[in-house]
């Protein structure tokens, strides 16, 4: 019902592909019916999703990513470039793969790591502001899999990075009130 589900479309009528583009995708996200109800959101870089000023909160898309095609952005408008200035600029480049085609398994490797402390840093201070509902993803973890996990890749590389991801984690769940 989504339809998105992978990179690629059929174009109707002929067996040729297209690329997926947002305009595919169908349906609202489940945060949606919250923040109507008045829930105040917190929404950061969970894939497929575009920033919807009408439900307010905080909401952050695409400041690094896996996927290539939608733009970044954020509510309110200048959160973005406000968190930007604060931790740099997403170490790999707008496509992953071109990235890892250029750096190879260890740079990558070094470069998602990078990537997990910045968007941390993101995340917990997402988490400083009152909210209701909080939604953050680190899509690192997708594109160490892809990559990192092949016959190229770095099988121990891949075991940091996820080792990574817990430290990142267990650090930003010590910063949430407990009833959180």
């Amino acid at each position: 019902q989504h339809q998105s589900w992978f990179g690629t479309r059929l174009i109707d009528g002929q067996y040729r592909v297209r690329p997926r583009r947002m305009s595919d995708l169908r349906g609202q996200p489940f945060w949606t019916g919250l923040a109507e109800a008045g829930a105040r959101i917190v929404v950061a870089d969970v894939p497929f999703t575009v920033v919807s000023p009408a439900l307010g909160g905080r909401q952050l898309a695409y400041w690094g990513s896996h996927e290539w095609m939608p733009h970044p952005g954020s509510h309110p408008p200048q959160l973005l470039a406000e968190l930007s200035r604060r931790v740099g600029r997403y170490p790999i480049g707008a496509v992953v793969e071109d990235t890892w085609a250029r750096a190879g398994a260890r740079d990558f490797a070094r470069m998602l790591s990078q990537a997990i402390q910045l968007r941390s840093r993101i995340l917990e201070s997402l988490c400083e502001d009152d909210w209701d509902f909080f939604f953050g993803v680190f899509p690192e973890s997708h594109s160490a899999g892809h990559y990192l996990w092949n016959d190229a890749g770095d099988p121990q590389a891949l075991r940091r990075i996820y080792e990574d991801l817990d430290c990142a984690l267990a650090r930003f769940l010590s910063r949430l009130p407990p009833q959180a």
